[in-house]
């Protein structure tokens, strides 16, 4: 794949519907690129260090941007949320911040620091509110998980999703096929299917 057929041809300019690449699904994606980890280095020679190079290029695609008809009705950044320049300008293009969380020590550590990245940008970006917090691999009978769930609802109490993702053998399964969970068939597939468009709707409610 060539550099400008990923999202690194978007940082260089070139229209996001021109890298976009259809799926199975009928969802539209800009692939990544090995090359992407020189991506800090190609922000910082941008203006403003590249921080409204995204927002730029998403308001070309949604409604209510500021170049012509609207190709799609939602666009997805998916990006590790460790403090990044990369992450810096994703979160000045948002307008909802989602972070799945699983019970683990070192999530909730990433989640603070989700959530201050997040304050940064809102003084920039004030259309982009408090981080929604997904609880992510969840089993509802673990003393252990029952104790970060009591966590996350003490210091994130308004900005908890109702959906919760439990563990579940059909997310990995599908995962490892190369299937979307809406399209594997394990076991609890539909069960699977359900709590992902739930949690599609409450994120569209919010948006």
């Amino acid at each position: 794949m060539h550099l400008d057929s990923s999202i690194l041809g978007i940082i260089r300019g070139r229209s996001p519907a021109e890298c976009a690449v259809a799926t199975d699904e009928g969802v539209m994606v800009v692939p990544a690129h090995a090359e992407m980890a020189g991506l800090p280095i190609a922000l910082a020679s941008a203006p403003n260090n590249g921080l409204f190079t995204l927002r730029a290029a998403v308001a070309q695609l949604v409604p209510g941007g500021n170049v012509g008809a609207a190709l799609y009705d939602t666009v997805v950044c998916d990006l590790p949320p460790a403090r990044s320049p990369i992450l810096a300008t994703a979160l000045v293009a948002a307008t909802r911040c989602l972070a799945p969380v699983q019970p683990e020590d070192l999530v909730m550590q990433a989640l603070a620091d989700l959530t201050t990245s997040v304050r940064y940008a809102q003084q920039v970006n004030p259309l982009l509110p408090d981080v929604s917090v997904l609880r992510n691999r969840y089993a509802p009978r673990s003393a252990v998980d029952e104790v970060y769930d009591d966590m996350l609802r003490t210091r994130y109490g308004g900005q908890l999703l109702h959906t919760i993702i439990p563990v579940r053998a059909s997310i990995r399964e599908s995962s490892g096929f190369r299937q979307s969970v809406f399209r594997y068939t394990g076991g609890d597939a539909p069960e699977v299917r359900r709590l992902f468009r739930q949690l599609a709707e409450e994120m569209l409610a919010l948006a």
